[in-house]
């Protein structure tokens, strides 16, 4: 008997970041299929993206991977250096709190996985761009007290 492999298109990459490598890795997935973005940071995931795939998509199933891969990693790095243009205090306030906001929504994300470590390590980044945040206090507090 033989077995031939069955192949799927996808797309990895990293991005080095000063606390450690980002990578993503998109892949077509389930029934109907999708294509899911999978964004792990240090080694556990933070995010997923999923994104069905049109009747165009299907005239060029990998040029559709290597575009929703790129949008994916684009979209991501561009807030990360947001995050890092406000830390330096050169970009306007007003960039800080979408930013802000989609790393708490992260953090949260992750904590109802159970990953208190990374969600703490997010809030931390969000009390850094918004300082003396009351739900960014609160939250970090309900950590740092509650048994895991």
């Amino acid at each position: 008997m033989s077995k031939t492999p069955i192949t799927h298109p996808g797309r990895t990459s990293c991005v080095q970041l000063p606390g450690g490598t980002m990578t993503f890795q998109t892949e077509l997935r389930g029934e109907p299929p999708e294509l899911v973005t999978v964004i792990d940071f240090r080694g556990k995931v933070v995010r997923r993206v999923t994104r069905r795939l049109s009747e165009d998509d299907w005239s060029d199933v990998e040029r559709a991977v290597r575009l929703a891969h790129s949008e994916v990693e684009r979209s991501v790095c561009s807030s990360l250096e947001s995050l890092r243009a406000a830390k330096r205090g050169t970009e306007p306030a007003s960039a800080v709190e979408p930013t802000a906001a989609a790393l708490f929504v992260m953090a949260l994300e992750v904590l109802h996985r159970g990953d208190r470590g990374s969600a703490a390590a997010l809030l931390h980044t969000v009390s850094a761009l918004l300082p003396h945040d009351p739900r960014v206090d609160d939250l970090l507090h309900y950590l740092r007290s509650s048994p895991a």
